[in-house]
């Protein structure tokens, strides 16, 4: 039984080994948007990616790649900005990253937040900076590890949708975050509504207009309307909390 266990952890970290990198870019409103990779010596170049308004694109990466990115919007110059950093596969296997202002912390529309895409259990950077969960200077203790190796970025004005994607809920998780907001009509009862006029005998009723079409007649007209918004909210952790 222990080898067993012994083998299917060592099988385990052999496919996480194999496994290619990835980074999912989310262009979170309607400008469109290219991703500037910068590769740490000797690591492999990486071409700039195209991420289109309002969709997501994701890039691969060589394993144990070690760079950075930064996002320019369609008409802005080519200068740098909010920075993602990342180191694949490091130390004892862990994802490093982090959201750097250090490069231009006046870009308000580029790289804004970085999470591990299953658990979203730990993140970088802000919707709006600066907010503390930034990296702002040389050697500050802000870079996040996970042991995943599939993190998603967001770029742009929005807020973050910072929640786990396991493979069978995010889906439906990202269409519950997508009703920010929606009218539901409640529709009329096929029972009529009991009379609000009181006890007099039917007769009379029909006497003073209190008839199947008179005014004390429930007749759709006050439909139920509401509104409703839905939120979830990610607090920033630490690695294994």
């Amino acid at each position: 039984m222990r080898l067993f266990s012994t083998m299917t952890l060592a099988l385990a970290w052999i496919v996480s080994a194999l496994a290619e990198p990835k980074v999912t870019f989310i262009n979170q409103d309607n400008k469109h948007r290219t991703i500037v990779f910068t590769p740490s010596v000797p690591h492999k170049e990486i071409k700039p990616l195209r991420v289109p308004a309002h969709q997501e694109v994701t890039q691969p990466f060589p394993h144990g790649w070690i760079g950075n990115w930064w996002s320019v919007t369609d008409g802005k110059p080519w200068i740098p900005g909010m920075l993602g950093e990342v180191t694949f596969n490091g130390y004892m296997g862990l994802t490093f990253f982090d959201v750097s202002a250090i490069a231009n912390d006046r870009d308000t529309s580029g790289v804004k937040m970085m999470w591990p895409r299953k658990s979203a259990s730990v993140t970088s950077g802000c919707d709006v900076f600066s907010c503390g969960n930034e990296y702002t200077y040389p050697d500050e203790v802000q870079t996040k590890a996970t042991d995943e190796d599939h993190l998603m970025c967001s770029l742009g004005d929005g807020v973050s949708p910072v929640y786990p994607r396991g493979a069978k809920k995010w889906k439906k998780e990202a269409r519950r975050q997508g009703e920010e907001e929606k009218v539901v009509v409640v529709k009329p009862s096929s029972k009529p509504k009991p009379s609000a006029v009181p006890t007099t005998p039917a007769k009379e009723q029909e006497q003073q207009g209190f008839s199947s079409g008179g005014e004390n007649t429930y007749n759709g007209d006050n439909d139920n309307l509401y509104r409703y918004r839905r939120h979830r909210y990610y607090r920033p952790g630490n690695l294994g909390e």
